[in-house]
């Protein structure tokens, strides 16, 4: 059982922490730091799945790899002084990651609800300027694609379906931007209470 003063950051190693910088970047390295622990656990538990699964392919190990590898890196830049630099990586490609998933699976794919994690760690992680950024690239995204998909320009691996563009595009626009001006209060108050 956790005690009641059980924290994440107990989890991460002392060396990797940045020393000597305020409680706000500290708990944004940590951040980094776990979420970068936590995406190589589950690349690695795709990779062993999809191996147990016999459908793993070659291409995807040798790209599981590199992300592994670009998460290794993002989890020493904090130690340098390098948060920011670390938490923008981290942001772009998990954007990025998330883009390609829904252009190649459509709007229609559960992935659509992961754009809340670049939303969330750009918030805290950068600033709520960052944060808004990227909540309006996923919301421009989402319905960009339905409307493409829904026009037959473009035809992903799921099936397109007319709800994709007068449900499900709405419907994640409110809950992106009810997360962004949730974390954004949130974290605005815990910065300038902590400094």
């Amino acid at each position: 059982m956790l005690s009641d003063n059980f924290s994440m950051v107990d989890l991460i190693p002392e060396r990797l922490m940045p020393s000597d910088v305020s409680l706000v970047i500290q708990s944004q390295a940590a951040l980094i730091i776990l979420l970068s622990f936590l995406f190589i656990g589950a690349t690695l538990f795709l990779l062993f799945s999809w191996l147990i699964s016999q459908d793993l392919q070659r291409e995807t190990v040798v790209m599981s790899l590199v992300y592994i590898a670009f998460l290794g890196g993002v989890i020493l830049l904090p130690q340098a002084g390098l948060t920011t630099l670390a938490g923008g990586l981290l942001i772009t490609v998990l954007l990025a990651t998330m883009i390609f998933m829904t252009v190649h699976y459509g709007v229609s794919s559960p992935s659509v609800t992961a754009f809340l994690i670049p939303i969330v760690l750009a918030t805290i992680v950068v600033n709520t300027a960052v944060g808004l950024s990227v909540t309006l690239i996923s919301i421009a995204v989402l319905w960009s694609l339905a409307f493409i998909e829904l026009k037959g320009w473009w035809t992903p691996l799921l099936p397109v379906r007319r709800d994709n563009l007068t449900f499900k595009a709405p419907f994640f626009t409110v809950i992106f931007a009810v997360v962004f001006v949730t974390i954004s209060g949130w974290t605005s108050f815990l910065v300038s209470s902590l400094g």
